[in-house]
């Protein structure tokens, strides 16, 4: 019988996760039809060697006024450096405080020059999201990650790269 390396271990462990969440992600985008939108849109930098650190900003769009916040966290397994230009549905928001709290997710990337990216988190809250983005760099991913979202006390908006102001234009 073969033994098993860590890595393949993470793939066989990983791979009906990322299936079920693609699965799920089309399920979350029919929801917003039902007049829901509130909706996100963040600028993420992702950085793994096995496990890693993501971190960026963006803007929640909840009941018709714009919070900014910042998100940074950690996930495995995973292998490269990207940066995400994301947008996404949020179900089940009931106050903008019950964004600023810890989510997990599962997602998947596969970036080489620039690619796609697609992730479904969830918090203790009951807050779901259903996100997809634009991804550049060169890396490549199917893991479980925490995120942790701050709502920042500022009113000043955050400041987009080139690249995500294009994405986020479309």
């Amino acid at each position: 019988m073969k033994n098993i390396s860590r890595e393949e271990s993470y793939f066989y462990i990983m791979l009906p996760l990322i299936l079920c969440s693609l699965y799920y992600y089309p399920a979350q985008a029919d929801d917003s039809s039902a007049g829901n939108n509130d909706s996100i849109i963040f600028e993420m930098h992702a950085i793994n060697f096995g496990p890693g650190y993501s971190w960026g900003h963006g803007i929640l769009h909840f009941e018709n006024h714009d919070y900014s916040f910042s998100v940074s966290g950690g996930g495995a397994p995973a292998i490269g450096y990207s940066n995400l230009c994301v947008t996404g549905k949020i179900t089940g928001l009931s106050h903008a405080r019950d964004f600023d709290s810890t989510f997990w997710s599962v997602d998947a990337e596969a970036t080489l020059g620039s690619g796609n990216f697609i992730s479904v988190l969830e918090n203790p809250k009951g807050v779901d999201m259903s996100l997809s983005a634009a991804s550049h760099g060169y890396r490549a991913s199917a893991s479980i990650s925490r995120l942790r979202f701050r709502l920042d006390q500022s009113l000043t908006p955050p400041i987009f790269s080139k690249i995500c102001k294009e994405h986020f234009a479309k």
